[in-house]
This record gives C-alpha cells, structure tokens and sequence, in this order.
C-alpha cells in the first residue's frame, strides 16, 4: 500500500507527525519512492512498521530531566539493500555514515566477485552472451517460421487449398509458437537473475 507522508504518519500506531516522518526518511529508517509515496510492502519499510510494533524504535522522551532508555542497534544492512535505499532516495538526504558504510560494502563485493571469479565459480558474461545469440538466432530463423513453413505442406496433406483456410493454419501455428517462445523467455529470465555473471 502506497501512502503520502500524512497518511503514513497517520498509519502508524500510535501516529506521529509529518514531521517525524521526514527526519526518518532523512535518516534512512524509511524509504519514500520517486512518486514521493511511502509503499508499507517495501521490505526497509516493512521492517522500520514491525520494529514499531515489536518496541524496537527509539524511545520518546518521557519526561524533562529523566534519563531516556538506550536506543536499540538499528539492524545490519546488506550492500544490495543500501544501495536500494539509496537508488530510491535523493542521495544528499542519506547520512555520511551510511554512505562510508556503502563505499566499504561496495569494495567488499568487488573483492569477493575477483575471488569468485579466480576460483571460476562465475559464468563468463562472453559466454552467456554467445549461448543467448544462438538461441536468439534460432528462435528467429527456425521457430518464428515454422508457421508459414508448414502450413502449405499441412494443407496438402489434408487436401485444403482454400487460402483462408491455410492462413488460420499458419496463424494457429504461431501462436502457439509464440507461447512456447514466452515460456522459453521466462526461464531464460529467471535463470539470468540467479546466475552469477563475471563482469
């Protein structure tokens, strides 16, 4: 669910104003999105809402002159999340430190991406490249024309020479072609996502 930062602020239980709403954007416990709505699904999101739920949030003053509880840790991030949260916002409201922390994590990736590659454990992107070129290269020359290939032959063998009735044959045929290539297509997809590609 998308919200504005008013009806966020009004979402949380107990509410709390626009303002506080800001300063956590501006401290990246919250993440609002290029159309300036806060969606409660995104995962930095969802985790700040339970962290509301659970305790876990900074505790307001109670009182003037009474000591406050010690804030909880805020949780560890991930490179990917850090430079998702920071993709998302404008990068002069991430603080310094988080930025410092996102420059350490960058170079500990690339770090682990030149091991894993040494040891071959990434599939070279050359290869890739050249196994989804000849696949491309048969889906266009072979399979994409199998429709107007086959359907003078399949209207011979059932002795059909109405041109309508060859054209439905050769259109019935690629559509289903075109499931096949769709279905091929998102297993390609799915497969791209989880191999480890070297650079």
């Amino acid at each position: 669910m998308k919200l504005s930062v008013k009806e966020f602020g009004a979402y949380i239980k107990p509410p709390v104003s626009r303002q506080a709403v800001n300063n956590a954007v501006v401290r990246g416990h919250i993440v609002r999105g290029q159309d300036k709505k806060i969606d409660t699904e995104h995962p930095i999101n969802a985790a700040w809402l339970r962290s509301r739920k659970t305790g876990n949030h900074r505790p307001k003053p109670t009182g003037f002159g009474k000591p406050l509880a010690a804030p909880e840790p805020e949780p560890a991030l991930d490179a990917e999340t850090l430079l998702l949260r920071i993709s998302e916002g404008n990068l002069r409201e991430v603080p310094k430190l988080e930025l410092d922390k996102m420059h350490k994590l960058e170079t500990l990736l690339k770090v682990r991406v030149e091991r894993e590659a040494k040891r071959g454990e990434l599939i070279d992107r050359s290869l890739v490249s050249s196994v989804f070129g000849k696949l491309y290269t048969v889906d266009s020359n072979e399979l994409k024309t199998l429709g107007i290939k086959l359907s003078p032959d399949l209207s011979a063998i059932f002795e059909a020479d109405d041109p309508e009735k060859i054209l439905a044959a050769e259109k019935r045929i690629d559509d289903e072609i075109m499931k096949v290539l769709s279905h091929i297509k998102r297993i390609m997809d799915d497969a791209l996502e989880v191999w480890p590609v070297a650079q």
